[in-house]
């Protein structure tokens, strides 16, 4: 079992400071996953994964993240987030399930969908 969230990676415990409303809107994400770590300029990027059947590896979803995250970190300068945590996990089943990512930046919410297409449906 594996446990990540948006104040650290790993079993814990983190120490943090953070508001009661960063603490509410924060993820928290544990059990059997896939779990990879990548850098940006020396700042850890983790992608954790629901084991599921995806149609793609993690390692190979871990280095787009690292690619994307890049590209954003060098167009808004934000190098002094601590982190990155991006997570997938999958949303029903059969062919026209879904998967809901979720981004994190530090203790900061950048991007939330509760719902996007797989890569597998996505590729059709």
């Amino acid at each position: 079992m594996k446990a990540v969230c948006s104040f650290g990676v790993g079993a814990g415990p983190h120490a943090c400071e953070a508001s009661l409303d960063d603490l509410l809107s924060a993820i928290y994400m544990a059990g059997d996953l896939d779990v990879e770590r990548r850098e940006v300029e020396g700042r850890p990027v983790w992608t954790a994964l629901a084991r599921n059947e995806w149609r793609f590896a993690t390692t190979e979803f871990a280095d787009l993240v690292q690619r994307i995250v890049g590209i954003e970190r060098a167009f808004f300068d934000d190098f002094d987030r601590p982190f990155y945590l991006v997570t997938l996990i999958p949303i029903g089943k059969g062919p026209g399930r879904a998967a809901a990512p979720w981004v994190e930046r530090g203790s900061r919410t950048r991007f939330r969908s509760p719902c996007c297409p797989t890569p597998s449906s996505a590729a059709r």
